[in-house]
């Protein structure tokens, strides 16, 4: 343990050199472990230093860089992510909608139990009363993707649950304990827990009728939390409970169906520029997911992975990025195809810096050192304290992060570290990266 603590310490103290081409990493590291740094003055593009910038490594998190910055790009900051009902306004006669009300996915992960609420109202306010066919779910836009996980006790940022079009309340049931008292998120007279005597596993049970979740008496739980694979199913039938609560008659089934062209859509949406601050500042798995299956749409070649990652590349290089070893995997850093060079990632950056239509809400998305973010619990008595902007990834074998911050002598920079490494914890690669950026700040 002493030679560990010697040997951490004389890594952080070794003299540094912050000028191009010369070393200013630790000149001795753990073997097994691989260190990418590039670092670029951000108004000029000139490169302060590089060391194995074109080395492909795991980035972990720092893939949403490209996931949320290739969004911006495509679709302009502005573009709307929707979950919409849409009806027929020439079926609507006397109040009565002679047709079915359609529930249209887009992608929108953020859409909750009071959006749908919202989305309930307004149907009411266009003076709706009843409707005779039904409701018909329409997830089409992009194929989902099944949890890997059927149940957890315990929630975490690996757990992804369903990716699908249209979401609900994230596509999780939460299901509380408390003494006698059960508490289920989001409630519903459509969704019932009961409990099951017997050595058996805890199920959700989805159907047109509702849902079931059994628990088993043996067992004490404080938490569970389910993960749903018909999420556009479970928010149809919340959505009939919503119209159901102001008065409004659902007569008719819930199926799946297209929705078709030209009829009203009522949307609830979230603005691109709204949706990448928690994806990136709180590095958000299940968004980032989301992310990229709405831009294999936008790419326009549909869901396969090949195609999404030539799609990319052919956007970067259109940019001037540097993109032959990117692979975008799932867009989170959670896929361990995910690969991705330290130079790709200063130079796209630097392209967002010079674009003030994209700079402005990417900045924004972006962790406060030692504020906010997964950022807040990191460069404590720092000068890059509230100075960074950048964001971080971790992952088992893998620490990294890039951004944007001012030096001492008012420079501004875009650095881009990653490091993978098979010993060590993860404090001390972070200091590793901590120093490289101080040195740089107090160098330039």
């Amino acid at each position: 343990m002493l030679i560990q603590i010697i040997f951490y310490l004389f890594c952080l103290a070794a003299p540094l050199q912050a000028q191009h081409g010369e070393r200013i990493l630790p000149p001795i590291l753990p073997s097994g472990s691989t260190v990418s740094a590039t670092v670029i003055d951000a108004d000029s593009g000139i490169l302060i230093y590089g060391e194995r910038g074109t080395m492909p490594l795991k980035p972990a998190s720092n893939i949403k860089i490209f996931s949320t910055g290739a969004a911006l790009v495509k679709m302009g900051p502005d573009y709307n992510i929707s979950t919409s009902l849409c009806y027929d306004k020439n079926k609507v006669q006397n109040g009565t909608l002679n047709a079915p009300l359609y529930i249209k996915g887009e992608g929108n992960a953020l859409f909750d139990l009071n959006k749908l609420d919202f989305l309930a109202g307004e149907i009411k306010r266009s003076g709706i009363i009843k409707i005779t066919d039904g409701i018909i779910f329409d997830n089409s836009f992009f194929d989902k993707t099944p949890p890997l996980k059927n149940y957890t006790p315990s929630l975490s940022p690996l757990d992804i649950p369903c990716i699908s079009p249209i979401s609900i309340n994230r596509n999780i049931i939460e299901i509380t304990f408390t003494g006698n008292k059960t508490e289920v998120n989001p409630a519903s007279k459509y969704l019932r827990v009961e409990k099951s005597a017997g050595n058996i596993a805890p199920v959700l049970i989805e159907s047109g009728e509702g849902y079931k979740i059994i628990i088993p008496s043996n067992k004490a739980y404080k938490k569970i939390f389910f993960f749903i694979k018909k999420p556009e199913l479970f928010a149809s039938l919340l959505l009939k409970e919503k119209l159901e609560e102001r008065g409004i008659t659902v007569e008719g089934k819930i199926a799946a169906g297209n929705t078709p062209k030209g009829i009203i859509s009522v949307p609830s949406s979230v603005n691109l520029a709204e949706y990448i601050i928690e994806t990136n500042k709180l590095s958000n798995n299940f968004l980032a997911i989301n992310l990229k299956q709405i831009l294999s749409v936008k790419f326009g070649n549909g869901l396969n992975g090949l195609s999404f990652t030539k799609e990319l590349k052919n956007l970067l290089e259109s940019i001037g990025v540097p993109a032959d070893n990117i692979i975008p995997g799932d867009g989170a850093g959670i896929s361990p195809r995910c690969r991705l060079t330290t130079e790709a990632l200063a130079r796209f950056l630097r392209f967002i810096y010079k674009n003030n239509k994209l700079f402005t809400p990417f900045y924004s998305s972006l962790s406060i050192a030692g504020i906010d973010g997964t950022l807040k619990e990191q460069f404590f008595n720092s000068p890059l304290k509230n100075n960074l902007r950048g964001k971080s990834g971790f992952m088992m074998g893998v620490s990294s992060i890039s951004g944007y911050f001012t030096t001492r002598k008012g420079k501004h920079i875009i650095a881009a570290v990653i490091i993978n490494y098979k010993k060590g914890d993860i404090d001390y690669y972070r200091g590793i990266e901590r120093k490289l950026l101080e040195e740089i700040y107090n160098k330039f």
